[in-house]
């Protein structure tokens, strides 16, 4: 299992620990199962609506917004759950915001194979499959109804949502790819020919993922807190500060002085002013 596999190959590099302060976020039964199995033993599991969970606490919590303290937990995780939010960026950043070390995400990403299998309907935008499934009452956007658009992520947006939040300091993030075909869905739907399809091309996409692994459909990343400041920025007096130095040797500095300012003062004076036209 691609979750599984991403949180070993983080603790076998140390970079995360069982002993850490664990929150789960859009959580349930395949988290506790997951987190369980690999020893984790700080855990508590949120959803909007929460369920019967043995192993860990469980709480109401709401992704978008969760009422916990800055960096209160060391690692915050979802798993196939932002694009349940109505602002999966919103919910990104919450979970950035909470946790101390690193925010740990497995979510769908967007790629040139994963539009052509969406335009050949062996994908979908909408997940009208996780509503039915719930008898048309849940499982859909906040878990209502309604289903939800399948938010499909690029490093490149991981990169600039988390500069967005937190432009002051280095980012250091981890991506992980992998591929599960929709095997289990199309078993689950009427759709005998689709999953004939499916059957027969299944070696051909999983030949292709091994060469381009960017083109598979499960996307992972891990979001640490370095606490590294940018170059240019200084503490003076205590608060962070642009440096004058390292603007300026990166031609990035106004130097406004004295004179500066009265020559271009000068200057707008001897712009002749517009009079206004007679009618």
């Amino acid at each position: 299992m691609f979750y599984t596999e991403t949180l070993v190959r983080l603790l076998a590099s140390n970079d995360i620990s069982t002993d850490d302060r664990v929150l789960v976020v859009c959580g349930g039964p395949t988290d506790a199962d997951v987190l369980s199995e690999l020893g984790f033993r700080r855990v508590l599991i949120t959803n909007i609506d929460p369920d019967e969970i043995d192993a860990y606490p469980y709480r109401r919590a709401d992704a978008e917004n969760p009422a916990f303290r800055d960096g209160e937990f060391d690692l915050v995780i979802v798993h196939a759950g932002l694009h349940h939010c109505a602002s999966p960026h919103r919910a990104l950043l919450e979970m950035y915001r909470v946790a101390r070390k690193a925010a740990i995400v497995f979510e769908a990403r967007e790629s040139l194979l994963m539009r052509l299998a969406t335009w050949l309907r062996f994908n979908n935008d909408f997940e009208l499959e996780a509503v039915t499934s719930q008898g048309l009452e849940s499982g859909g956007l906040r878990n209502g109804p309604i289903p939800n658009f399948v938010y499909r992520w690029t490093e490149r947006e991981v990169i600039k949502v988390v500069r967005a939040v937190d432009p002051g300091h280095v980012e250091s993030i981890h991506f992980f790819y992998g591929l599960r075909l929709p095997t289990l869905r199309f078993d689950n739907v009427d759709a005998p020919f689709r999953r004939r399809v499916l059957k027969a091309v299944a070696p051909a996409v999983k030949a292709l993922v091994s060469l381009f692994p960017k083109q598979g459909n499960e996307f992972g990343f891990a979001i640490f807190k370095t606490g590294q400041l940018r170059d240019w920025l200084e503490l003076r007096d205590g608060r962070l500060r642009v440096s004058r130095e390292k603007a300026n040797q990166r031609g990035q500095a106004y130097t406004l002085d004295k004179k500066r300012k009265a020559t271009a003062a000068s200057e707008r004076s001897k712009q002749p002013s517009k009079e206004p036209s007679d009618a």
